[in-house]
This record gives C-alpha cells, sequence and structure tokens, in this order.
C-alpha cells in the first residue's frame, strides 16, 4: 500500500516536472522511474544492483548536460543521484535495513524532481527576496565584502 502511495505521488511529481520543464533532466528522471517500476516486475533476485545501475545512468546523463550546457540544475540531480547510488550500495552490503534505505531514496528521489521542475529554484528566489528585504545592507556585506 505504502509503496503504491508513493508510486503515485512520484508519478504525479514526475509529470509536473515534465509539464514544467520539458527537457532532458526531467525526461532522464520520467525514464529511471519507468524502469525503476518495471524492475521488480521482471522478478530478478537482487534488484538493488539493477536500482544502482539505473541511478548510474541518470547520472552520465546529467554529468554530460551539465558539461555541454553548465546547467546547474543537472549538477544538482546528478549529485543526488549520487548520494542514492551510496545509499543503494550500502543496502547492498548490509550496511542499511529496508526502511533506512527506502526512506532517504525515495526522499531522494523526490528531491530530484523537484530540482529538475524548477522548484528549487523557486524556493531559492523566495528566501532570497526575503533575505534582501530583511536584510538590504547585508546583501552588500556578503556580495562584495564592503559596508
Amino acid at each position: 500500500m505504502a509503496n503504491t502511495v508513493y508510486l503515485v505521488i512520484a508519478s504525479a511529481a514526475v509529470m509536473w516536472a515534465l509539464w514544467r520543464s520539458r527537457d532532458v533532466i526531467a525526461g532522464t528522471l520520467a525514464l529511471g522511474l519507468a524502469a525503476s517500476v518495471a524492475v521488480p516486475l521482471a522478478g530478478p533476485q537482487h534488484l538493488l544492483p539493477l536500482l544502482s545501475a539505473i541511478d548510474a545512468f541518470a547520472c552520465l546523463v546529467m554529468m554530460v548536460v551539465w558539461i555541454q550546457y553548465t546547467s546547474l540544475r543537472a549538477w544538482a540531480v546528478g549529485y543526488i543521484g549520487l548520494v542514492k547510488t551510496g545509499l543503494t550500495f550500502l543496502a547492498a552490503w548490509g550496511l542499511l535495513g529496508p526502511w533506512a534505505y527506502a526512506l532517504p531514496f525515495d526522499a531522494a528521489f523526490l528531491a530530484q524532481v523537484a530540482v529538475a521542475g524548477g522548484l528549487a529554484d523557486d524556493l531559492g528566489a523566495r528566501i532570497d527576496d526575503v533575505r534582501r528585504r530583511v536584510l538590504p545592507r547585508g546583501l552588500v556585506l556578503l556580495r562584495d565584502g564592503e559596508g
């Protein structure tokens, strides 16, 4: 039941990211979600190496996009993918239990989708606006060190 709820939320988030950005970054995450849903249906003995391969592929695509376009969204999505790959290796070695692996892994995927859809950009802009209104003189200090 919890897996189904997560898949519905993740699918809706990926569709939102695709609608909002329509680029390779969101498309790669959509393909990764589809592949990760299809992996258990194939019935392999060990799911974790296949999930790690999906994340590694996404990281490679993000590296290419980052190098070609210097996209910080691609860099962030790729970096989160590296963290997910590390979590998968820890789980494969038996150092993380099922819930200690699944919760951060799923949260990291949703973070990737938020970055790919531009939600993280919007959040950063809002935080910057609040900081600009609250500490207008402080921004000058942060920018060029003169007050």
